[in-house]
C-alpha cells in the first residue's frame, strides 16, 4: 500500500501526540515503549512553522486540538518570503487566521519571529 505524504506526515503526527496523551511512545521498526513520566509532562503544546503564509496551519491545529492532549496551543511562526512586503502579508494573513481560530480552538499564543515584518504588518 502507498500511503501519500500528506497520510504519512499525519500518522506520524498522530503517534507523536499519542505519547504525549498516554505515555506510550511509537519509534518505526521498535516496539512500543511505555514513558510514564511523558504523559501530561507540559504545560502548553507548542507548534513551529515557517512559510510564506497560514498554509495548512488551519488543518493542523485543529488535527492538533482533536489527537492531542488537553492543553492550550502556542504557535511559533517565522514568516518567509523574498522582501519585507511578503513577509508582511505572511503575518497579515498568519495573524487574521489565528484570531479567528481563537474562538474554537485552545490557543494561548502566537509567537511571530520576523519583527520586521510583524511591525510592517501592523503597520
Amino acid at each position: 500500500m502507498v500511503q501519500s505524504s500528506a497520510t504519512a506526515a499525519s500518522y506520524q503526527l498522530a503517534k507523536r501526540l499519542r505519547g504525549l496523551s498516554d505515555g506510550i511512545l511509537t519509534v518505526p521498526g521498535r516496539a512500543d515503549r511505555e514513558v510514564p513520566d511523558l504523559a501530561g509532562a507540559f504545560d502548553q503544546l507548542g507548534i513551529a512553522l515557517s512559510g510564506t503564509g497560514p498554509g495548512d496551519l488551519e488543518a493542523l491545529l485543529h488535527r492538533v486540538a482533536e489527537q492531542g492532549p488537553e492543553a492550550p496551543l502556542a504557535v511559533t511562526f517565522r514568516p518567509t518570503g523574498p522582501d519585507r512586503d511578503a513577509r508582511a502579508e505572511a503575518v497579515h494573513d498568519t495573524l487574521a487566521l489565528v484570531r479567528r481560530l481563537a474562538t474554537g480552538l485552545p490557543l494561548a499564543r502566537l509567537t511571530l519571529t520576523d519583527l520586521d515584518a510583524t511591525a510592517h504588518a501592523l503597520g
